[in-house]
């Protein structure tokens, strides 16, 4: 389904490079990466009450698969403070059961390499639970059944820091060398004639898996954004971020094409140590920008691993933040985990 997206429009990704066309110059941090204090924060104690009264209540109301994603959400503005939980699940897959194949995409670039994608369809259960203050009491309980391109999930976004790596690298090479145009389209491109030098490619470390990692973070950011747009009562806690009609058309992945996502400032960047708890030391942190008519409405870093066994559901996305533009005081974070039992 979501790759309808990708099908059905231009992917508006350039950067022009030497010196780097619109990335604002920024002094680098000294201090090593952290995860910000909010997102450790999560689960509070209210979303682990909530969450044991979901495994020990209603059958009904647990996850078929014993893989499934549990997710807590939080929005706060100032004192205020609203809390739901999140569970997604996505089947794992099967000789019998295995998904059926859809058309993929194909990405072409300025460096003259073209980046094949597959496609397979598959189905996310969600259910969101909330909004509670306290874990005792009732509240409203939604589900759905989310139609995706399971390959788009499996990409990932977790690889892209190294592109930006090598695009820094060509950067100082030479500040003052000639304008370089990087570009994908789902349509063949003219070939830059700087960036089409195999040579330079390989000089900055922009390896064909380097780049195809980078390209195919593209289709895997759209497929995320649209497990976001279609889990049913989602999009009421996003409109609060931003009111009116704008978020929805917003992550429609059939809606305006005067709406787009890019990659933010700072680049993409690693942290060690994260302690996240889902197995692994180090994410990815990917600052993100979700668009409007060219002018950026929502500012989100998401923090990625590698999407596989239950983080293919979320394309790896183990934790988000995100803040409109012209009222950052109001926050929403949301933290992936898996089963409540092996939260931190």
């Amino acid at each position: 389904m979501y790759s309808s997206l990708f099908h059905s429009a231009l992917i508006v990704f350039v950067l022009l490079a030497g010196p780097l066309f619109g990335q604002s110059q920024r002094i680098e941090s000294v201090t090593p990466p952290e995860i910000p204090e909010e997102l450790l924060a999560i689960p509070r104690d209210v979303h682990r009450r909530y969450m044991e009264n979901i495994s020990t209540g209603d059958a009904s109301l647990l996850p078929a698969g014993a893989s499934a994603l549990w997710c807590g959400l939080t929005l706060t503005k100032g004192s205020e403070a609203q809390h739901w939980v999140m569970i997604l699940d996505l089947p794992e897959q099967d000789e019998e059961s295995s998904g059926e194949s859809e058309d993929g995409s194909v990405c072409y670039t300025t460096t003259g390499r073209s980046f094949q994608f597959p496609g397979e369809k598959a189905v996310i259960r969600s259910m969101l639970h909330g909004p509670f203050s306290e874990p005792e009491g009732s509240v409203p309980v939604r589900t759905a059944e989310i139609a995706v391109n399971r390959a788009n999930l499996g990409i990932g976004l977790h690889r892209v820091s190294g592109f930006f790596k090598a695009l820094q690298i060509l950067r100082e090479r030479d500040r003052d060398g000639p304008r370089m145009r990087y570009s994908v389209s789902q349509d063949p491109v003219p070939a830059d004639p700087v960036l089409s030098d195999s040579q330079l490619l390989e000089d900055i470390g922009l390896t064909p898996e380097v780049e195809r990692a980078f390209v195919g973070s593209l289709p895997a950011l759209m497929e995320f954004f649209g497990v976001v747009y279609e889990t049913e009562g989602l999009k009421d806690i996003l409109k609060q971020l931003i009111p009116g009609r704008t978020i929805l058309g917003m992550l429609n992945p059939f809606g305006s094409r005067s709406i787009g996502f890019s990659y933010g400032n700072p680049k993409p960047y690693r942290i060690e140590g994260s302690g996240l708890g889902f197995g692994s030391d180090a994410v990815t942190a990917i600052p993100v920008e979700l668009q409007m008519k060219q002018k950026t409405v929502l500012v989100a870093t998401l923090y990625a691993v590698d999407p596989v066994g239950p983080w293919e559901a979320c394309a790896g996305v183990v934790a988000l933040k995100v803040h409109p533009v012209r009222d950052p005081d109001k926050l929403l974070v949301l933290r992936f985990m898996e089963m409540p039992q092996r939260m931190n």
